[in-house]
Order: C-alpha cells, then structure tokens, then sequence
C-alpha cells in the first residue's frame, strides 16, 4: 500500500515540474509576444512620425519652390520691361543725334560680349546725354574695356567711366586709365585738325575735342599695352 502510494506521490511531484515549466515557458513567450507588440508600436510610431516630416518638408519644398518661381517669373518681366525702356531710349538717342547707324550690335561687338545689354545700353545712353560723340562710341569702349583689363577694371566699370570722363572733360577720370591728358592739350590739337585758333572752338567742339583726343590717346595706350599685357 505504501509502495502504491509512493509511485502516485513520485507522479505527482513530476506532473508538477512539467506543468511548472509549461507555465514558465508560456510566460516567456508571453513577454516575447509583448516586446514584440512594444517594439512593433514603437516602429509604427517612428515610421509615422517620419512621415509626418516628409509631408512637411514637401509642403515646404513645394512653397519655396512656387515662391521663388513667382520671384524669377517677375524679376523677368522687371528686367524685360527695363530693358525695352532702355532700348526706346537708345533709339531716341541715335535718331536726335543723327546716328540711327550706331546700334546695340556694334556696341555688344566692341564690347565683345563682356557687358550685358542693360548695362551696356544704360553706359550708352549716359555716355549720348554727355555729350560723347557718338561716332566715337565703339571705338572708346572697345579702348576703354582693353586699357581697363590691365587697371583692373571690369568691363562694365571701364566703359562706365571712361564715358564719364570724356563726357564731363575729366582728366583725372583719365588718370585711372594711365591717361595724362590737360584740356588746353586736347583744344589745341583738336583746333589745328580743323584748321582754326583754340578760341574759335565752340563748346560743342570742345567736347569732341576731349573726345577724339582722349580715345586717340588710349588707342595708343592699348597698342603699347598690348604687346606687354596681351590686350
């Protein structure tokens, strides 16, 4: 009877264990199970938050894209509407002046392309309202970008005072083009090209006088200039 009842005692006691490490590896895979649904949650999350970014940055993207696009579109019309006031104002120029010949294409090839049309027309128009003489008007920008290359002057920058300077009879102006010229200079030699005595010389004569002397003079300046600096 003891015997009988010690085997059921022993299979008990193993039934226990096995049923005590069903329960612990059932908890196990419970906890594996919500690791997995934490760890799932948390991916979830991030991968929405992440979205969400995605979706503000291309909403960003698309404004600054659309707001920079309105920005080029009307800083075109701008420069395009400036650019054909520039241009009636260049006609009206030329044809008050007789010199409906000049065009914006003689000045882009003696500029050689180095000056953009809006600055090279607004040089044009300053440089006709001056006074400069405009049959002199692409071979002093030409002079002037050449001889302004070894001063270290833009293209834009050597036109622009260069023009300055003859139309206001500036020597000093000349001086930054190494060009050292007195305006009694100029009037004298200017005056016995045609044939008259300095006092003779009207204003207007004047004018061309500095002019033609001025270009003539960096015309020289960037035949020497150019066999020691490759203009």
């Amino acid at each position: 009877m003891s015997a009988h009842i010690g085997i059921y005692i022993n299979a008990i006691d193993q039934a226990t264990a096995v049923l005590n490490k069903i329960s612990h590896d059932l908890d196990g895979l419970v906890g594996s199970i919500k690791q997995t649904g934490d760890a799932a949650a948390a991916m979830s999350s991030k991968v929405s938050g992440f979205a969400t970014s995605l979706d503000v940055a291309a909403g960003v993207l698309a404004r600054d894209v659309v707001r920079n696009l309105g920005r080029t579109v009307t800083e075109a019309m701008e420069l395009g509407a400036q650019l054909d006031t520039l241009r009636r104002s260049f006609q009206r120029l030329t044809s008050s002046l007789g010199a409906a010949d000049l065009s914006i294409d003689r000045l882009r090839r003696a500029t050689r392309g180095m000056v953009a049309d809006v600055e090279l027309l607004q040089s044009a128009n300053q440089a006709m309202s001056l006074g400069v003489p405009v049959d002199q008007l692409d071979r002093m920008y030409d002079a002037a970008i050449r001889v302004g290359k070894a001063m270290g002057l833009t293209a834009t920058q050597a036109i622009n005072d260069f023009g300055f300077a003859i139309g206001r009879q500036s020597p000093r102006i000349l001086d930054n083009f190494g060009i050292t010229l007195k305006l009694t200079q100029a009037y004298d030699e200017y005056a016995r090209v045609l044939g008259v005595s300095t006092e003779e010389l009207t204003e207007s004569e004047k004018e061309t006088a500095f002019a033609v002397v001025a270009i003539k003079s960096n015309t020289a300046w960037r035949t020497r200039g150019s066999r020691c600096f490759g203009l």
